[in-house]
């Protein structure tokens, strides 16, 4: 099993989230299709890479598989380069399908044809002056025709939340796998001590005189605890008298 992973926002947190998006749109929208099939997040070093495809018949050209390229060093989209879909099956047949270039920020559409059915391992590889990266992007089924595509493949439906990739790109955000980490115990800040609501008293000198810094050394300084009996401030010698609570 994968280890969870957190999304983090300047301006939102989502503890859990479901990152959607989809095929053919406005330049303005984000993209989206109704077709079934199946959405996949990867993460590398370099990079994370999610992409939705449809369900696969063999020898068809399939709908625009939705793949998104998020660079890791700033989490900006890729906006230039090409983009392989390489699959593999495990008798060694292999075949490619190269975009050349996104077709928006981020964003690139390829539409592949598998010519036979079967289980291929399939990997994106990313090629540009931004980002170069060869990416396992696990399993794929390729059926021989519709009717061999099962029924909840055909009719999934997803309640989930999505937060868009083409929603988070413009937003300052990180992304990092959960792991155990050491936390530091305490760290020094600058702050005002004050009293709690009703919890502060002003003691009124009932003499004049003088106070030496010397001699009040060992006295309580601002925001210390003091019970009754303590001594608050202690006069010079020449003048015998003590302040208590």
């Amino acid at each position: 099993m994968k280890p969870p992973t957190l999304i983090l926002a300047k301006y939102l947190v989502f503890g859990s989230l479901i990152l959607a998006s989809c095929s053919s749109a406005p330049p303005d929208q984000p993209i989206e299709h109704d077709h079934p099939g199946s959405a996949v997040t990867v993460w590398t070093d370099q990079s994370e890479l999610f992409f939705e495809h449809p369900s696969m018949e063999a020898g068809v050209q399939s709908d625009v598989w939705a793949v998104h390229v998020t660079r890791l060093d700033d989490f900006s989209p890729v906006t230039e380069g090409s983009l392989t879909l390489l699959w593999q099956s495990a008798t060694g047949d292999s075949d490619s399908l190269t975009v050349d270039q996104p077709a928006r920020p981020g964003i690139f559409l390829p539409t592949p044809t598998i010519e036979s059915a079967g289980t291929y391992d399939v990997y994106v590889i990313v090629g540009g002056p931004q980002l170069q990266d060869r990416i396992p992007a696990g399993r794929i089924e390729v059926y021989s025709d519709h009717t061999d595509v099962p029924h909840d493949a055909q009719n999934a439906v997803d309640n989930s939340i999505s937060f868009l990739k083409e929603q988070q790109w413009p937003i300052e955000f990180g992304m990092t796998t959960v792991t155990e980490r050491n936390v530091r115990s305490s760290f020094d800040v600058l702050g005002t001590v004050e009293a709690a609501a009703g919890r502060m008293a002003e003691v009124a000198a009932t003499v004049d005189g003088l106070l030496h810094t010397e001699s009040n050394l060992e006295t309580p300084f601002e925001g210390s605890l003091v019970t009754k009996g303590d001594i608050l401030v202690a006069p010079t010698e020449a003048t015998p008298i003590q302040f208590v609570l």
